[in-house]
């Protein structure tokens, strides 16, 4: 009885051994981890598209620029006639003498409305110009008439400091076309009339005469 007991127990003690024993299960293998990735970067913000000038900044502009090329070619015919250089001073003086036409009250801020520019496209052609000295009128000969013949045109010109709003361009400037000389008669403030004759292309000055 007691030998059948002890091979009962050998039996399950050799039973629980070959079910520790038996083959193995393989190992599993960890889950691959994710693989860690930069975050997107926010796209850059649209480059906004350059403004454009107003019609206001573009007609200052042209205004600045138009007065900065009648001074430099001003200048430059003054410089070219004090060396004599009576043909590259008349082009030059040719480019100042333009006309800018305003509307409202001047240059900016004032302006109001559009500008025109009337440009002197002419062909070149010949021209005189006068300063008058008084002596018993007033010195500038303000309030004289001046009367100039050439070609067969007479050209009448009163003398005055200039207008409302305006100037008078100093000295008197007379287009002569092809005459290359002209009659120059002055009635000056006092009564005191006088005639002078003179070449095309010059700047010439007539002083008051005493009655």
């Amino acid at each position: 009885m007691s030998f059948i007991r002890y091979c009962c127990v050998g039996c399950v003690a050799t039973a629980l051994l070959l079910g520790c024993c038996g083959p193995s299960q393989p190992a599993k293998s960890p889950a691959a981890q994710p693989q860690a990735t930069a975050p997107a970067l926010p796209a850059p913000p649209p480059t906004p598209a350059p403004q454009q000038p107003s019609q206001q900044t573009l007609r200052d502009r042209n205004v600045q620029q138009l007065i900065a090329q009648v001074e430099k070619a001003y200048a430059n015919g003054e410089a070219a006639y004090r060396k004599g250089r009576v043909t590259e001073a008349k082009a030059e003086f040719d480019r100042a003498v333009d006309l800018l036409l305003t509307t409202g009250w001047g240059v900016p801020p004032l302006a109001r409305g559009s500008y025109r520019l009337l440009r002197n496209v002419a062909p070149s052609a010949h021209w005189l110009e006068v300063t008058l000295v008084g002596r018993a009128s007033n010195r500038p000969g303000l309030g004289a008439c001046i009367a100039v013949e050439a070609g067969g045109r007479r050209q009448n010109r009163f003398r005055s400091a200039g207008t409302l709003y305006s100037q008078s361009l100093l000295p008197e400037h007379f287009g002569l076309g092809n005459a290359v000389g002209a009659r120059v008669r002055v009635r000056w403030p006092s009564g005191t009339v006088q005639e002078v004759s003179a070449a095309a292309d010059l700047q010439i000055e007539i002083v008051e005469s005493h009655p």
